[in-house]
């Protein structure tokens, strides 16, 4: 499966995308809304992005991943969220969401559960 991580931390990004090939996705990273929107439409199975990002937030991103590949579930990921944020991501499409910190265990069986959206 070929999944699409946004995420400006480099930090966080990279164990992003280290914890999805250790189940061997294949999986490129973006630093923002707009770098992703460049690279969307592709073959992605997937979108993974954090809410909070310089620019285009992801809420915001996560409508226009909507309009471009409705198909592709897109799971947000926060460091700040709570039941009203995660309801918001849900109402606008989200097939997931994920508070940070989260275990590999917790961000597999969340991307297992979107897929089955």
């Amino acid at each position: 499966m070929k999944i699409l991580v946004i995420e400006d931390d480099d930090v966080v990004r990279n164990t992003l995308l280290d914890m999805l090939r250790f189940k061997e996705h294949d999986v490129e990273g973006a630093t923002s809304a707009e770098e992703a929107l460049v690279k969307l439409p592709g073959d992605y199975n997937m979108v993974i992005s954090d809410i909070l990002l310089e620019g285009m937030d992801g809420v915001a991103l996560l409508g226009k991943v909507n309009e471009m590949t409705p198909k592709i579930p897109v799971v947000m990921i926060t460091g700040y969220g709570d039941s009203l944020l995660a309801d918001k991501c849900s109402q606008n499409g989200a097939a997931g969401f994920l508070k940070k910190p989260f275990t590999v265990q917790h961000l597999l069986a969340t991307v297992e559960e979107a897929l089955k959206k």
